[in-house]
């Protein structure tokens, strides 16, 4: 464990310094921050949650690689804590005895650019009960777990959240999904196909942004001048929740094209507005599945 404030851990390049696990249960790095702490130039192979931020400090992570770790690649942990991630690739988490995301915020604050996640298992970035800033990063790739559920690019519950500038593609079930969020925005975004992924039953999903439960009387969710295509459900799906739409497009998806929408609610007590509103269908008594469920990593 390292706490003392003004550390950095230094290596000579992502390509040039490999840190390996001694232990494929625990981290590769273990942060509990007392203060300032950053980390830089160097490729982790292996672990579980192989790079853990904790504490209540605020922690910087650039030009680092994150391979094949089990759990989760990055955990982000306590009210406190705050880490900023620049230049950052986690690829191919595996499964192991629980999950395979790629980052996960758990009740913490994150600022991500510049970074991509490839190749998780469930969720690529979890934002749970905190707050997340995600600009020009890149999620590709997110693949169901054993049971053929999820897949998801961005899957923040109980959070408060930004993605700005960002690429998503091939992740199935959803690219964004947000549970009851404490509020939002989702500007200038590109989503190239979301898969057909699954939920209970063998029912298709396959969206490109999923938003439930924001609060009607409280901050609502900003969608704006995003390029949302070829996804095959919906590229837009809310429920219950309140959301701005203003120059989205959307092309290319497979749910009802006849109906030369993109955009649907379903639910009561929707609020939808801003100037692309009167192009929300309302599905009615006919609702479309999805799994609600709030997810957790052991």
């Amino acid at each position: 464990d390292l706490a003392d404030d003004g550390t950095v851990v230094q290596g000579c390049g992502r390509f040039e310094t490999y840190l390996l696990a001694s232990d494929a249960a625990s981290p590769i790095i273990d942060v509990a921050m007392s203060g300032d702490l950053g980390m830089s130039g160097f490729t982790t192979d292996g672990g579980t949650d192989a790079v853990t931020i904790r504490g209540d400090g605020s922690g910087w992570v650039e030009y680092v690689n994150v391979d094949n770790s089990s759990g989760t690649g990055i955990k982000v942990s306590g009210a406190n804590t705050v880490a900023v991630l620049q230049s950052v690739t986690v690829s191919t988490p595996v499964v192991g005895a629980a999950c395979g995301w790629g980052v996960h915020v758990d009740q913490a604050s994150i600022i991500m650019s510049a970074s991509t996640v490839v190749g998780a298992t469930e969720v690529a970035v979890m934002v749970d009960g905190g707050t997340g800033w995600f600009d020009n990063v890149s999620i590709e790739d997110t693949i169901p777990n054993f049971a053929a559920e999820l897949g998801r690019g961005i899957h923040a519950q109980d959070s408060w959240v930004v993605v700005a500038n960002s690429n998503f593609l091939g992740n199935a079930d959803a690219s964004i999904f947000f549970l009851n969020p404490n509020g939002g925005v989702i500007n200038a975004i590109v989503i190239d196909h979301t898969d057909a992924g699954l939920i209970g039953g063998g029912v298709n999903t396959g969206d490109g942004i999923v938003i439930i439960g924001s609060p009607i009387n409280g901050n609502g969710i900003i969608v704006r001048d995003s390029n949302l295509q070829d996804n095959d459900r919906t590229a837009l799906l809310v429920e219950e929740a309140k959301v701005f739409l203003k120059g989205n497009l959307a092309f290319g998806t497979g749910l009802f094209p006849v109906l030369g929408s993109h955009a649907y609610c379903q639910g009561v007590g929707n609020q939808i507005s801003g100037p692309q509103a009167g192009e929300v269908f309302d599905l009615g008594a006919t609702p479309l599945d999805l799994n609600r469920n709030y997810l957790t990593c052991p």
